[in-house]
């Protein structure tokens, strides 16, 4: 596996992976593990999520969502404590890197075709085989035995611990 870490401006920038997998295989239950498993050693974690459809991402009838859908090109809301922006076009994952900020970690939920390094999620209530590209692979994270030949470590599901210590040996 190639690391991900480089050195720009005297920072590192963020190591960058996927929790991929088919719709309802548990994806964000492991992102918030790992969460936990990360900021549990004192890193710190962003995490984007990938959304393959539409969808809705401020509370109705707050005064952004009244300005969005009155026709605003973007929106935002800061407080001393947090930020929100919205904008109508889809922006870069490398854009939403980089509004993290400094953060050691990025994890994207999804995007299970992209060149991105990956945890592979398979639920055997959703599936019983690999989706992604083997050659992005860092795990496979299921609750199922696989019987197809794969090119990387396969965990229980629930096994975080193990996941973790890939996920760190692989890109760190």
């Amino acid at each position: 596996m190639i690391k991900q870490k480089t050195m720009s401006d005297n920072k590192r920038d963020p190591v960058l992976f996927c929790v991929s997998g088919l719709k309802n295989s548990g994806k964000t239950g492991l992102v918030e593990r790992l969460i936990h498993a990360f900021t549990d050693k004192g890193m710190t974690v962003g995490v984007i999520k990938h959304d393959g459809h539409s969808f809705e991402c401020d509370v109705e009838g707050t005064d952004s969502d009244r300005f969005y859908r009155a026709g605003a090109a973007a929106t935002a809301v800061f407080s001393d404590t947090q930020s929100f922006v919205r904008v109508r076009h889809q922006l870069p994952v490398e854009e939403m890197v980089r509004l993290m900020g400094d953060v050691d970690v990025v994890m994207i939920e999804g995007m299970k075709d992209s060149s991105y390094p990956k945890v592979e999620v398979i639920r055997g209530e959703v599936s019983y085989k690999s989706v992604c590209d083997s050659h992005t692979l860092l795990c496979i994270a299921t609750d199922i035995p696989l019987s197809e030949p794969l090119p990387c470590p396969v965990f229980d599901l629930d096994d975080t611990e193990a996941i973790f210590r890939c996920i760190m040996k692989n890109l760190f």
